[in-house]
């Protein structure tokens, strides 16, 4: 039976981790080097008092043949030799950060979400042996936790892996990467979330002569996010990392790649309160450069529009920012609210839900500021248009609120200009909303040149896509054509709401679009003064 295991196990070969375990920690290789001494805590005193423990005993046999019975005692691993004299986590902790550096990216995935979820409750007791005093323990998880903390920096420079969830583009490595290292920042003292930062900023900014890498500075500015999050009071009690992550943060809004300017807007929303307060001198800077990111925005599956808008409306909500703006646009038209507020009308319809509700968002924080002298005719066909071609719920009561919130603080200051921006729109918005509702098979489609464009120009419905049999042939014209036509960067989300193509879009969607407009509508001619409220109809 023993041959027959020995065989067995020659013949199964060494283990996924076999001969990884002893380059962990120098533990490990302690533990190689002398299986004996297993019992015997680095770092602190030997005893000597227990001798080592023998690998077989020979039993005399009383008969006089030459035969001796060995009898083997069971063998336990170095990893699990001093259990009892350990952290008990410690061997699960070992195989997880094998894990971590995998080829394969599924395990990379689910060892860092391993470590998230033990460094969440177990961190404190890394690295401690029974019988070491409490300053040597409390040594040993300081030096344990470095250890992790290298290790976490190490995956975010070297993971390139990169996915897509819906319309997002996520990192899920190194996201979860950033939240393992977000528990353990929980516990780093203050002079390790120093030597953290200066490897994590080194990861974002990558000065030097050789090529930027994104991923590594994806990963640098994910740290920075979860220390911002987590360890807001180090962050803000500390002038030079709060200097440090600002300008961490204003380098990656610069940056071309779209991943890193999301992560870098998301960064500083949390702190843009104390930051506001804090750093008054630095608020012009940060904002000239986030006007200047939307600006090049282009592309309609940008996943950094968002939070862009986000951060910006964040920004424009403390009475110092909206100050030191003012004062800019009045020493240059440019900077003024009427010529940068244009800049978010298309991302009214962009093809991202999540990007058109954070516009929307951004345009009630600025209605609410002091001043209305940027709301003209435009932005009101613009809104009115939402309320009537969006079929997601929360977005068209979004745009609802915008456009009573448009009409009350138009109207309120001076309501014949309200009525002079309104009236010369009134007519095609009446003919878009009184278009009848299409049938199964009768569509009944919108007016498309009664749509307006952020641009100025009217929508265009494209030409229905007609079917043609494999065999035929195309025209000679086409064939001919060497014209190259570019992609559009954009998509015209409501191509089926102004086909009225009830049966892809739903009739509930259309009737709650067209509820929605009426009192829109409404809620406007409510605000005329009584004459022209009854001139209103008079073309109709």
């Amino acid at each position: 039976m023993m041959k027959r295991k020995a065989k067995l196990d020659a013949r199964a070969g060494p283990t996924k981790y076999a001969g990884l375990f002893a380059l962990l920690t120098p533990r490990h290789r302690a533990l190689d080097r002398k299986p004996d001494s297993a019992l015997a805590p680095p770092n602190c005193p030997d005893t000597g008092t227990t001798p080592a423990p023998e690998r077989f005993t020979a039993t005399p046999q009383p008969q006089s043949a030459r035969v001796v019975v060995a009898q083997h005692h069971h063998q336990h691993p170095p990893l699990t030799a001093d259990t009892g004299t350990r952290w008990p986590f410690e061997g699960l902790l070992d195989i997880l950060l094998v894990d971590l550096f995998d080829p394969r990216w599924e395990i990379r995935h689910g060892a860092a979400l391993g470590l998230r979820q033990l460094l969440h409750k177990h961190a404190d007791g890394g690295g401690r042996v029974l019988g070491c005093s409490a300053l040597q323990n409390s040594l040993n998880n300081t030096r344990w936790k470095q250890d992790l903390v290298c290790r976490l920096c190490c995956l975010f420079a070297l993971d390139r892996f990169g996915d897509y969830i819906a319309d997002t583009v996520v990192a899920p490595i190194r996201e979860s990467a950033a939240q393992a290292l977000a528990a353990l920042f929980a516990h780093l003292d203050l002079a390790s979330i120093r030597l953290t930062y200066n490897v994590l900023a080194a990861l974002a900014l990558q000065h030097g002569g050789a090529p930027k890498i994104w991923e590594a500075s994806h990963g640098g500015l994910l740290g920075l996010k979860y220390l911002v999050a987590v360890r807001r009071d180090i962050v803000l009690a500390d002038d030079a990392l709060l200097d440090g992550i600002v300008h961490a943060v204003v380098s990656g809004l610069a940056d071309g790649d779209d991943d890193v300017r999301s992560v870098s807007a998301a960064t500083l929303v949390p702190v843009a309160d104390e930051f506001v307060r804090q750093r008054p001198d630095a608020v012009d800077g940060l904002m000239d450069v986030v006007w200047e990111c939307l600006a090049e925005i282009k592309d309609d599956l940008s996943a950094s529009t968002g939070t862009v808008m986000d951060l910006l409306a964040k920004l424009c909500s403390f009475p110092q920012v909206l100050d030191s703006m003012q004062l800019k646009a009045d020493l240059d038209p440019q900077y003024s609210f009427r010529a940068r507020i244009p800049r978010l009308y298309p991302f009214l319809r962009h093809t991202i839900a999540s990007v058109r509700s954070a516009v929307l968002r951004a345009l009630l924080t600025f209605i609410d500021m002091r001043g209305d002298a940027w709301i003209d005719g435009k932005i009101l066909r613009l809104i009115y248009q939402n309320i009537l071609l969006e079929t997601n719920d929360n977005i068209s009561e979004l745009s609802l609120e915008v456009w009573s919130a448009l009409v009350r603080s138009s109207s309120q200051n001076s309501s014949p200009r309200f009525l002079q921006a309104l009236m010369p729109h009134i007519e095609p918005l009446f003919t878009l909303l009184l278009t009848q509702i299409s049938g199964p098979r009768t569509p009944e489609p919108l007016d498309a040149t009664l749509l307006l464009r952020p641009t100025g120009q009217v929508y265009q419905i494209p030409k229905p896509f007609s079917l043609q049999s494999p065999s035929s042939e195309p025209p000679k014209k086409r064939r001919k054509n060497t014209k190259i036509d570019l992609a559009p960067h954009t998509h015209n989300i409501d191509a089926p709401m102004i086909h009225g193509d009830i049966e892809l879009v739903g009739l509930g969607a259309v009737l709650r679009a067209r509820i929605s407009a009426a009192i829109a509508m409404g809620r406007a001619i409510a605000m005329f003064p009584e004459p022209d409220a009854f001139r209103i109809f008079e073309n109709f």
